[in-house]
């Protein structure tokens, strides 16, 4: 359970776990999105399962709630965010950046998910909302980017 919680003790490196945990998971995020969109998605699913009920068993242990070191909540945040996006670098890139920005601000609604969701459902929800309202930015965000980004690296190369 810790384990899995921590994301092998990845939550459990300072000073920044969340943004460690947001880094290792880009491999297996480009992984399932060659797999494809349903890999993904089922992928996703039985990890948030897996982490609400890890992070409910960790908040238990400690008797905090959503203690700094679970960030089974940012593995699948990320790979909500990345879920349906098209296949780019930037996409994965521009991921991580909303991603982390989202989940450190949590602006309106996702302040209210992490404020009055408890419990490991709590721990993870407010990660899922975050990764799904960076999804929306990043179908916007890549499409407008990448041929900018494309164009100079031709000049580079």
């Amino acid at each position: 359970m810790t384990w899995t919680a921590t994301v092998f003790r990845v939550g459990e490196v300072a000073p920044w776990p969340g943004h460690y945990a947001t880094l290792v998971t880009v491999p297996l995020a480009v992984l399932l999105h060659r797999l494809g969109p349903v890999p993904h998605l089922v992928a996703t699913l039985l990890l948030f399962a897996l982490g609400t009920w890890a992070a409910e068993r960790y908040c238990e242990q400690t008797g905090k709630h959503d203690h700094r070191s679970i960030v089974i909540d940012e593995v699948v945040g990320y790979l909500v965010t990345v879920w349906l996006a098209p296949w780019h670098f930037l996409s994965f890139f521009w991921g991580y950046f909303l991603f982390r920005v989202l989940d450190g601000l949590k602006p309106g609604p996702l302040r209210l998910l992490d404020r009055h969701v408890k419990g490991g459902f709590g721990v993870m929800i407010d990660d899922v909302a975050a990764g799904v309202v960076g999804a929306v930015i990043l179908h916007w965000l890549v499409p407008w980017t990448a041929p900018w980004f494309d164009a100079m690296l031709q000049r580079l190369w």
